[in-house]
């Protein structure tokens, strides 16, 4: 009896000691599992296309005009190509380009470096002030525009601050002057700041400043 209950108490003893081996390849393996994602992010960023500052001056040169133009000035006129010979009450005109804002969001997203945040804001701008609205399967614009300020002078310099791999901060330092007397007298200066990010394949604009 006494040799069976010895028996029983090295088994016990065995199948102890084999958990407890058991345990630190299961915590290796949780280990490995959460640590893989974080690897593969890492390896992500690391393969995000890096711009020269040459790159970045030139995309900010192709995308702010448009952004000014049709935004900051006025409405999008020429993108949406408003019939001129239809113009009801309110006096807006169906885009003929694009039937909804959906069609003419994509179009922005497609054809300019623009990130989704930021044509969101652009739009809800515009829809939220009464001059892009959609009605009846059509889109509509209201003709507007506004003048520049007059106290903004001439560029002065770009900087470029690179923040992290997949974010980058052009800074455009310009003049402010005192045209009251007809004479370009430069009083100071003010930077303006636009933001550059990578987003679903490419750099977009995430932020470009209305300084004037």
């Amino acid at each position: 009896m006494r040799k069976l209950l010895g028996l029983l108490c090295l088994l016990l003893v065995m199948v102890a000691m084999v958990s407890c081996g058991s345990q630190p390849a299961e915590q290796e393996q949780q280990t490995a599992d959460v640590t893989e994602p974080a690897e593969t992010e890492k390896e992500d960023v690391l393969n995000i296309p890096q711009l020269s500052d040459e790159e970045i001056y030139s995309l900010y040169d192709q995308t702010q005009p448009y952004v000014e133009a049709n935004f900051y000035f006025g409405t999008p006129m020429n993108d949406l190509d408003p019939d001129w010979s239809t113009v009801d009450s309110n006096y807006a005109n169906p885009s003929l380009k694009y039937h909804s804002l959906d069609e003419f969001r994509t179009h922005m997203l497609t054809d300019y470096a623009l990130s989704e945040r930021f044509v969101d804001f652009l739009l809800e701008k515009q829809t939220d002030s009464g001059m892009l609205s959609e009605h009846d399967g059509g889109l509509y614009v209201v003709a507007a525009n506004r003048g520049s300020d007059i106290t903004v002078g001439n560029e002065i310099s770009r900087t470029v601050m690179r923040i992290g791999e997949a974010f980058v901060t052009l800074r455009i330092t310009y003049e402010t002057v005192d045209d009251t007397t007809g004479e370009h007298k430069v009083t100071g200066s003010f930077d303006a700041d636009n933001v550059l990010l990578y987003e679903n394949g490419r750099w977009v604009w995430d932020e470009i400043a209305e300084y004037r």
